[in-house]
Formats: structure tokens, sequence, C-alpha cells
């Protein structure tokens, strides 16, 4: 069941300005996540949220916190990668 975005506040929804930054974020997420063999649900359990914010970072509809942001790094051990991808969108 996808994230109500009618019942969140603003600023977690993900701006069409901004929507080009946010996939490439989403698509590092998910594409690491299943090179390492870990579900959405297996990565939000290590988070401790519901899968759906999983599934809405990856597929850019939901603004992914900076604290989620760095702990996902974490977790998945490729801060290095996100941190190029900043960089790279200034």
């Amino acid at each position: 069941m996808p994230i109500d975005k009618i019942n969140l506040p603003e600023e977690f929804i993900v701006p069409d300005s901004d929507k080009k930054f946010y996939e490439k974020i989403g698509n590092k997420i998910r594409d690491i996540r299943i090179a390492q063999k870990i579900s959405q649900e297996q990565l939000a359990n290590m988070l401790g949220i519901n899968s759906e914010f999983i599934d809405a970072y990856e597929k850019a509809t939901l603004d992914v916190t900076i604290y989620h942001f760095i702990e996902i790094g974490k977790k998945l051990n490729c801060l290095e990668e996100f941190d190029k991808i900043i960089k790279q969108n200034g």
C-alpha cells in the first residue's frame, strides 16, 4: 500500500523541480539494495520504519529525510556513493 501523500506535510513531497535529483538518489538506493539482496522490508526494518517509505524514496515520490539518507547510506555501506551524487548535483 503506497503512502498517503494527502496526509503528509507538503515539505515531505518531492517537488517537480527536484524530481531528477531524488530519482538519482532513489535509483541508487534501489540498485545497491538489490545488489546486496536486501528487500525493501528488510531495509525498512533496519531503519525502524515502514517499507512504504523505502518504496516512496526509491520512486522519488517522498523526500528522503537527511536522517534516513544517512542511515540508509550506513546500512547499505554506500555513503561515498551518495556523496558523489550530492556533489554532482551541487
